[in-house]
């Protein structure tokens, strides 16, 4: 096998790494949208029982302020690993086209060394 040829499909693999490690941290990420999601809903109910009483508004603002400080935070946690996913399925996208080109130049570069065309 050429140097070429081995290149392409090293470059072809390794794209297709990329793009199922893309695969897995979005589903990753999609399954913390729905934990924060749940947690967010647990918040909102909690903050309006609380605050149908102005004492129990103030009793309860500290119990739920951690709680909304941690999901704003998985919020951020969530924008950041999207971000990455996508990077990383372009990346692989990119290379699996940059090794099928190698491969394929490569073929038609030995079938002209091979086989002239005649005039």
């Amino acid at each position: 096998m050429k140097i070429q040829n081995m290149i392409g499909v090293v470059l072809i693999l390794a794209g297709g790494a990329c793009i199922f490690s893309a695969q897995r941290i979005a589903l990753r990420v999609s399954e913390g949208v729905n934990q924060v999601n749940t947690a967010q809903n647990q918040v909102d109910s909690s903050q309006k029982i609380f605050a149908l009483n102005p004492v129990t508004k103030q009793l309860g603002q500290p119990l739920t302020q951690s709680a909304q400080e941690r999901i704003d935070h998985a919020h951020e946690q969530i924008e950041k690993y999207s971000l990455l996913a996508k990077k990383i399925r372009m990346i692989g996208i990119f290379l699996l086209g940059v090794g099928l080109g190698i491969l394929v130049w490569s073929y038609k570069k030995f079938r002209i060394r091979k086989h002239p065309r005649k005039n």
